[in-house]
């Protein structure tokens, strides 16, 4: 079988440079205003830009941006985890350093293993090529990913799900959509679990990329509840609360039994859209179905009533939630805070310490 090469999967030094350098100023990492010079940049294109920027500003300091080169970068060696270690260490935090050292040691005790099994004869059959680009997804190495894909005399649809859930999970949402449209041209069709495999990058894309998504699940012969579920959450993730709704109800009418996913994800959107009436239908329907306890399930419920501003009704599902976690109390604190009770969103917080609990940072700032 003729190896295919997608441009997305070689990038030449100096766009990967550009893309790298423009991602830092948009995402606003740097504190202290450490910005590649046109001197620098120029000495950067030597050999790997990435691995050179991460040097950069790890010794000035920068950890974050050094992390976001290192977890933006397609092809990472055991350079990158070493330098990526040591600004860690150098910052002081050894958890994380110890952390990407152990994932570190994981991919390489991984290949290890599916090594002796093509020395002992397996060959790149579709079962190992299958679990090597995972492994390769997990630990960010996106170029052996593509690699191992190219070269595997046979694929089905888990082999190419598993490559668009190698770039999903490293944030690379455009070169995962990019690869859904390769199977459309050479490979099998996308499916339901190519959708899923696209969630972990499904936040805060284009309006192309939008209509692209909706377009694969229109062309999806099989429209599984899982598809549905997947399209919901994608709406929702990119803040377009009455697509999800509309999708919602779509699926309703197509004889489609909504479960806790379906109802955790559409819940949101119901209160951005401040949808009361249809945020009790769908709490009517939880109850009718029984699909409580659930803690995302109730969790959604809160956030939606309080977004509605149901005080009472928010209060309610709190007060019969078997199970309450951080978020939960953070929603009925924040609840309180957005009716006007300052009062009772404070006394609610010193319970929730007496109890042990830890706020987070988004609990302080629903307090204040």
């Amino acid at each position: 079988m003729t190896a295919i090469y997608p441009v997305s999967r070689h990038f030449p030094a100096a766009k990967q440079l550009q893309t790298l350098v423009l991602s830092i100023q948009k995402s606003n990492f740097s504190q202290q205003n450490v910005v590649p010079t046109e001197n620098l940049c120029g000495e950067l294109l030597d050999k790997n830009p990435a691995i050179k920027l991460m040097r950069v500003y790890a010794a000035c300091g920068e950890f974050v941006t050094t992390r976001h080169i290192f977890d933006k970068s397609p092809e990472k060696d055991v350079v990158f985890f070493n330098v990526m270690v040591i600004s860690y260490v150098n910052n002081h935090l050894y958890g994380n350093g110890l952390h990407v050292f152990k994932s570190m040691r994981i991919c390489w005790l991984v290949c290890r293993f599916m090594l002796r099994l093509l020395r002992v004869g397996f060959g790149l059959n579709m079962f190992v090529g299958n679990g090597l680009i995972s492994m390769y997804g997990k630990c960010g190495c996106l170029v052996e990913a593509g690699r191992v894909l190219d070269e595997m005399p046979y694929r089905n649809v888990v082999s190419w799900n598993s490559f668009v859930s190698a770039y999903a999970q490293n944030g690379q949402f455009d070169d995962a959509l990019e690869v859904c449209r390769e199977m459309e041209l050479v490979g099998p069709k996308p499916n339901a679990r190519t959708m899923a495999s696209l969630l972990p990058a499904m936040t805060n894309t284009s309006l192309d990329n939008v209509s692209l998504v909706k377009e694969m699940f229109m062309k999806l012969a099989d429209k599984s509840l899982l598809s549905w579920n997947v399209m919901i959450a994608f709406y929702v993730n990119n803040a377009l609360p009455a697509e999800a709704v509309a999708i919602f109800s779509q699926m309703e009418a197509h004889g489609v039994e909504p479960d806790a996913i379906s109802i955790a994800s559409v819940l949101p959107a119901c209160g951005d859209l401040s949808a009361l009436l249809l945020g009790r239908r769908i709490h009517e329907y939880v109850i009718r179905k029984r699909l409580q306890p659930n803690l995302s399930l109730d969790n959604a419920l809160i956030d939606m009533y309080a977004k509605c501003g149901c005080l009472e009704c928010t209060r309610e599902v709190f007060d019969q939630m078997k199970f309450r976690d951080v978020v939960s109390w953070t929603s009925m604190i924040s609840a309180y805070g957005m009716n006007g009770k300052g009062r009772d969103a404070v006394s609610l917080f010193s319970r929730m310490q007496d109890l042990g609990l830890n706020p987070n940072s988004i609990t302080f700032v629903s307090v204040l």
